[in-house]
């Protein structure tokens, strides 16, 4: 189920993410999940693909389409996963970072 929250939401999970981060919370999701109607799982998926903003949300160049489908190419676990972590860590590194659905996005539509 995809979490959509409404403007007033965001605008509480925001504010609520910035007192927290400043004040070093080691669980800033399960402490947002006390005032919002969510679980810190689907607030932190939520944070970290929409909201954060730290996180680049423009399309991917060709450049950066490029790098993913080579470290994709590389990286693969024996099963044939691939950690987006890492993936996310490394382009970040590189570039600008978009947020982890686009990587998942890019490498589903290949």
């Amino acid at each position: 189920m995809k979490v959509l929250l409404s403007d007033e939401e965001k605008d509480i999970f925001l504010d609520g993410m910035s007192d927290l981060t400043c004040n070093g919370s080691r669980n800033p999701f399960v402490k947002m999940a006390e005032i919002l109607p969510y679980n810190p799982r689907q607030l932190c998926h939520y944070w970290r693909n929409y909201l954060d903003p730290n996180v680049c949300k423009d399309s991917l160049n060709d450049d950066e389409k490029q790098y993913i489908d080579n470290w994709i190419s590389i990286n693969k676990t024996d099963k044939g996963g691939i950690e987006w972590k890492n993936l996310r860590q490394d382009l970040k590194e590189k570039s600008d970072l978009p947020p982890r659905s686009t990587f998942v996005t890019r490498f589903n539509t290949c």
